[in-house]
């Protein structure tokens, strides 16, 4: 069982953290998850990477030329690999298997919308995916055997190797290095550009990387205009570019006149002026939007509230899917659940469980509360025949 939180380096709380760290500058946190080793073995990680809709990578290097492969891959392949220089990394490893979303507890400080996913790596000595540069904040947890981090704590301007399938970064010039044993736990922020080599070891190198999302303007500006495009009336404002007024002089030799840039930046002003509720319905939706592949299939019968509650009765237990996304969003006396890029509006009496349902895994539910409030026990079985939650023996 892996600690439910971190210990801080020097005596530093999980504030001094956020105020003077994230996103600034890397730390290094030695044995802040002392005691941890890898629940899954490195043969466990493979055949995941065998298996269709996992998303995976092998990555090789040898005489200064590095190779890129995605999976999945078949068995044979991975048996023969040589005894050093490669890296196996399989992204949404807590997604297929739910038991290992524990492993990102400790980092709960920070919002749960914001996590990405736990991604493991697992090398032999010498493997490594090359320096890089990543646009997301990062805690790199060492699980088993040992890495050699290597890092650039300067701000600078990274280029990218030409032909390069793995956005490897030229001139990398790095000034800080530390060798992580299991345990430790690296954290770096989005643009440093880093370089891990796994070390020679009796087992192999295996490294634990929760990652954040952080979404780009161009990624936002692109999901939205989707959905409002998709979705008209539902609180977006998508006027059309007019020019009442318009002077003679703006005719003149093609020209894009002061007073049309001006009035594209009001009518973009326009579209972009949501209100809260608009605002947070679109945002909760892009951010629990999941991979096409990654999604909780509907259940194939259905069942009404009354079967549900009878189920309970009998021992059942309900459980998020692993896979689904959740957020929720609240105001005075509005409350809006996100799972899997949809929104659901619901009365303010729900707000305890809409929490609930955001916050934990396995849902600790009262069966008198739930006869007795016909909109709860709904969404609960809503969500059962969406394959969102699962109804699990206790």
């Amino acid at each position: 069982m892996i600690s439910p939180s971190l210990v801080w380096p020097a005596g530093l709380s999980v504030q001094d953290f956020l105020a003077d760290t994230w996103q600034q500058r890397p730390m290094k946190m030695p044995a802040a998850l002392a005691g941890f080793r890898s629940p899954l073995s490195a043969d466990e990680l493979a055949g995941l990477a065998c298996d269709e809709g996992v998303e995976s990578r092998l990555v090789k290097h040898k005489d200064g030329v590095w190779s890129l492969r995605n999976g999945p891959f078949e068995e044979s392949e991975l048996e023969q690999l040589e005894i050093s220089d490669w890296s196996l990394l399989v992204q949404d490893v807590e997604k297929h298997l739910p038991e290992l979303a524990q492993i990102l507890d400790p980092f709960r400080f920070l919002p749960s919308w914001r996590m990405d996913d736990l991604m493991i790596s697992c090398a032999a000595p010498g493997g490594s995916v090359g320096p890089h540069v990543d646009a997301y904040d990062v805690f790199l947890v060492q699980a088993q055997g040992s890495r050699r981090w290597q890092w650039d704590s300067k701000a600078r301007d990274h280029h990218g190797r030409e032909n390069s399938e793995l956005s490897l970064v030229d001139s990398f010039t790095p000034d800080e290095e530390w060798i992580t044993q299991p345990g430790d736990v690296l954290y770096l922020p989005p643009g440093v550009a880093h370089f891990g080599v796994a070390m020679p070891d009796e087992e192999l190198c295996m490294t634990y990387s929760i990652g954040f999302r952080a979404p780009s303007c161009s990624e936002m500006f692109q999901d939205l205009a989707s959905r409002m495009a998709e979705s008209p009336g539902s609180g977006f404002s998508n006027p059309r570019y007019s020019d009442p007024g318009i002077g003679l002089n703006e005719a003149a030799d093609g020209l894009i006149s002061p007073a049309a840039l001006a009035r594209v930046r009001n009518m973009l002003g326009q579209a972009l002026a949501m209100d809260d509720q608009a605002l947070a319905a679109w945002f909760g939706s892009m951010l629990t939007e999941p991979k096409a592949w990654l999604q909780p299939l509907p259940n194939e019968e259905d069942i009404n509230p009354s079967q549900l509650l009878d189920l309970l009765g009998k021992g059942r237990v309900l459980r998020r899917h692993g896979m689904a996304l959740w957020a929720h969003w609240q105001a005075n006396d509005k409350v809006m659940l996100f799972i899997d890029g949809r929104s659901i509006d619901l009365d303010q009496e729900l707000v305890p469980l809409v929490r609930d349902l955001c916050s934990h895994r396995d849902l600790n539910l009262d069966i008198a509360t739930l006869r007795n409030s016909p909109s709860a026990a709904k969404l609960l079985t809503d969500l059962v025949n969406a394959g969102e939650l699962e109804l699990d023996d206790e």
